[in-house]
């Protein structure tokens, strides 16, 4: 249910261009793969070398795996409105404000109109930096070993 949730805006039936902040594992990256359309494309950041390592394993053409982490992705990803859909799970619990802000407004400005931001988080503290740019932010929680809220962001 959460990972169906949180990867709600993958869509199979039209290409789109897709970012995953934070790609860890790969277990969300997997779920993405699974639901994109055979011409999208998945931009994973991950800055942990060794998770990338892990990435590199999955065999899949759409996949770009990208040793950055989430607040460097103006380096690779340049041209605004360019983006369907970012699913993030970024750690927010030792980050700077203006980190957090950096993030926020980079992937606002590389959104195309009308899609979405998903931000995975342990606490619902973040939503006011959020609700800055995004016109529309929900938050919903999910119970499982600990609470994990899901702000679910449009860009208008």
């Amino acid at each position: 249910m959460f990972l169906k949730n949180i990867t709600k805006h993958v869509t199979g039936s039209l290409p789109q261009v897709i970012i995953e902040y934070n790609s860890d594992n790969g277990i969300t990256t997997r779920e993405i793969l699974a639901k994109m359309h055979p011409e999208s494309t998945l931009f994973a950041f991950e800055k942990d070398i060794e998770k990338c390592e892990k990435l590199n394993k999955i065999r899949d053409s759409r996949l770009r795996i990208r040793n950055l982490p989430a607040e460097e992705v103006n380096l690779i990803m340049y041209y605004e409105e360019t983006i369907d859909c970012i699913i993030s799970s970024v750690p927010f619990i030792d980050q700077s404000k203006n980190l957090i802000m950096k993030i926020i407004v980079d992937s606002y400005k590389l959104l195309k109109n009308n899609c979405f931001m998903i931000q995975v988080v342990d606490k619902k503290d973040y939503m006011y930096l959020y609700q800055k740019y995004f016109q529309v932010c929900i938050p919903k929680a999910y119970l499982n070993t600990h609470v994990r809220w899901v702000y679910e962001c449009q860009k208008q």
